[in-house]
């Protein structure tokens, strides 16, 4: 089977709700493209923080939690979750990648963007942790344990 990392959309319905679930990177790539601002954005202003802070505190989703960090005077955000490690069996943390932020990005475009990485880090551990008469089909990891 060929597991390589591809940027198909899976789309599903709900009742009337579509979702398309997208890679996180590929949406702020896709935000980028047509900001007109120069990426990462390094000058946030306090009141677009207090904004974001204030749509983070609002997600709730299992055992995750989402954090505004700064690096390098950009903002982003960060799923974090406290996992069991499948390959010794304690708890560990399990962060997902950070991803910059913009002031331009709206609510939507945030909760989004939230969403898919967490559903995107959900997936990663499902294939770590999925076997089929005792053989792992699905691999999340490159050939140098790279995360694809």
């Amino acid at each position: 089977m060929d597991h390589t990392a591809g940027e198909a959309n899976l789309a599903l319905t709900y009742g009337s709700t579509y979702l398309v679930f997208k890679r996180p990177a590929s949406l702020v790539k896709e935000h980028e493209a047509t900001c007109p601002l120069n990426h990462p954005v390094t000058a946030i202003d306090a009141e677009t923080i207090a904004r974001f802070q204030r749509l983070v505190s609002k997600v709730k989703c299992g055992d995750w939690t989402v954090h505004l960090r700064e690096r390098a005077g950009s903002l982003q955000v960060q799923i974090e979750a406290e996992v069991i490690d499948v390959v010794d069996g304690k708890p560990t943390k399990n962060y997902g990648p950070r991803h910059s932020l913009c002031p331009r990005m709206d609510e939507d475009f945030i909760v989004d963007l939230i969403f898919n990485a967490i559903k995107e880090v959900e997936l990663h551990e499902i294939a770590e942790q999925f076997y089929f008469d005792g053989v792992k089909i699905h691999c999340p990891h490159g050939p140098s344990g790279e995360v694809i």
